[in-house]
């Protein structure tokens, strides 16, 4: 009967303790998210799991991983959880002597041996747990309902003691080793680094998994890494006719990365989204406003011994300024927070080598029929220059760069800066070469104050000219420098404008610049129109006001 018992239970011990298993898995770059600054990423490691407990070990990821980022998840035909996950960074040697060589080789023995040990230790836990939950019970387990003699008591508490007995005695051995092959593996790798200083490492990383049964499972591994970033940027097509363009607006992503990895045949979401700002908004500090009074030393090294003792001591008593006072690190940062996150799934699946080349992706098309007014700016320029003006439509236009083709011609790049959508665009196509535009002074004289007038007045007539050089009608903004008083000893008047300036409140003004003058003129075909006005500023005699001279 005791041998029955025995056997049968050694059995359960074997079946149960053959469950730790570590498999060896590959994985690939399944999904990417892609930001300004890094990116998120998705692998997938495709794992046949047997029942039970297994460690899945992935040695095949990039060393400049985030591990406060990493996690992972799963799925599959097998039922099983995850227990956890470990990161290990592993130094590989560059160095082909045979020294490294055989301290590699030994280092992998070690630690070959070292995970068989753990694997035993597991083992006998389990064991140990086994044969204290042994029930001395009066009737025998078969279920025949006899009771159990005092020798088979007798023989079922002497296997219980010797078995733990043993086994703790394995499990001290088990551990006294794992401690000195940990005390080896120590010295070998600091003999390892000064032979041979480490230039890269290699990630291992080990995840816990429990199957209720055996089947496949897909382990998903995320984490975010540095090296990768996007930019957004445009080119917009124009053919103009007219007061009207039909204009196609295409919007691309310069794509780059260097994390150690191409990334192949992957899936490429692109977000505006900055995981690297943190979650911490700014303080403000209050602007402290005081009188400081001179201190002593910098009086010293100004006036020398020519101060009394007593003149010092008092200055040197003064209160010196509070540290809070300089608050130069706060004044000093800004954050850009002018748009939200925005994301874009690219719609089919590329390829990104990581070699920092940038890669150029198609993102969105768009066709529309926009204004097109002609601006000169005479006072600044000679030459006058086609505009459009547009409400962005589908999705925001991201800050980037704009590169302008008009009739099938490269004009030029412009920078623009983030607009929502539903937000005006206004856009230079390119020179007209449809309108004339030209300025002149026809009169400047100035009264010198006299006996009688305590102030200089200083008058300046211009003329600007605008000429329709093409047979057909168009019209034309003129903007032009005005003349503003910040101060009320300072008078300007303007006299004879004709025809009259733009209201700064008026809708149809292009110019959002306080201070600028605006007309708008229609031109009949080959028409030439005339802006006039005279200005006078007055100011009081023997004041200096810089700027004048360019009246």
């Amino acid at each position: 009967m005791q041998k029955n018992i025995i056997t049968a239970f050694l059995f359960s011990l074997l079946t149960l303790c053959d469950s730790a298993v570590s498999l060896d898995a590959t994985s690939a770059v399944g999904k990417v998210t892609v930001f300004q600054d890094r990116a998120l990423v998705e692998r997938v490691a495709k794992v046949a799991l047997p029942a039970g407990a297994s460690v899945v070990v992935l040695s095949d990821i990039p060393d400049r991983i985030d591990r406060e980022t990493l996690k992972v998840s799963g799925s599959g035909t097998a039922q099983f959880t995850i227990g956890g996950i470990e990161y290990k960074s592993l130094p590989v040697p560059d160095s082909s002597s045979e020294r490294v060589k055989a301290i590699i080789s030994q280092i992998e023995k070690l630690e070959a041996e070292q995970e068989t040990l753990k694997k035993k230790l597991n083992i006998l836990n389990v064991q140990r747990k086994l044969i204290k939950d042994v029930k001395l019970d009066a009737v025998d387990a078969t279920g025949a309902g006899k009771p159990r003699n005092a020798v088979e008591m007798k023989d079922i508490l002497a296997f219980v003691g010797s078995s733990l007995s043993t086994l703790n005695q394995e499990s001290v051995g088990a551990e006294e080793r794992v401690k000195v092959l940990d005390k080896e593996i120590e010295l070998l790798r600091r003999e390892l680094d000064n032979l041979n200083p480490q230039n890269s490492s290699k990630v291992r990383v080990e995840v816990a998994v429990d199957a209720k049964s055996a089947g496949q499972a897909d382990l998903i591994l995320s984490y975010q890494i540095s090296g990768a970033r996007w930019s957004p940027t445009y080119t917009l097509y124009s053919t103009s006719a007219g007061d009207s363009s039909s204009v196609v607006l295409d919007s691309y992503a310069l794509l780059s990365q260097q994390t150690g990895e191409d990334w192949s045949n992957v899936t490429v979401q692109l977000s505006t989204a900055r995981p690297g700002m943190g979650l911490n908004r700014p303080e403000p500090y209050g602007l402290n406003l005081n009188i400081y009074e001179i201190q002593a030393r910098t009086l010293s090294k100004s006036f020398g011994n020519s101060m009394s003792a007593p003149m010092m001591m008092d200055l040197a008593g003064a209160p010196a300024p509070e540290a809070a006072m300089m608050p130069a690190a706060e004044a000093g940062a800004s954050i850009d927070n002018s748009y939200g996150a925005i994301s874009f799934n690219l719609p089919k699946k590329i390829s990104i080598k990581s070699d920092g080349s940038e890669q150029k992706v198609k993102l969105t098309s768009t066709s529309f029929t926009a204004g097109v007014t002609t601006v000169g700016v005479p006072f600044l320029a000679s030459e006058v220059y086609d505009e459009i003006k547009f409400a962005v439509p589908d999705s925001p236009l991201l800050p980037g760069t704009v590169r302008v083709i008009n009739n099938g011609t490269f004009v030029g790049a412009k920078e623009i800066p983030f607009t929502a959508k539903g937000g005006d665009v206004i856009l230079p196509i390119g020179v007209s070469a449809e309108i004339e535009v030209k300025r002149t002074q026809l009169k400047k004289f100035e009264d010198d104050p006299g006996i009688v007038r305590s102030f200089k007045r200083i008058t300046v007539q211009y003329e600007i000219e605008v000429k329709n050089l093409v047979d057909k009608p168009k019209s034309v903004a003129v903007l032009e420098r005005g003349v503003v008083s910040q101060n009320e000893k300072i008078k300007v008047s303007l006299a004879d404008v004709s025809p009259a300036a733009l209201a700064e409140a008026d809708p149809a003004r292009i110019s959002v610049t306080p201070g600028v003058w605006e007309w708008s003129l229609k031109l009949n075909p080959k028409e030439t129109k005339k802006i006039n006005y005279a200005i006078t500023v007055e100011i009081p005699a023997g004041v200096n006001v810089p700027g004048l001279e360019s009246l």
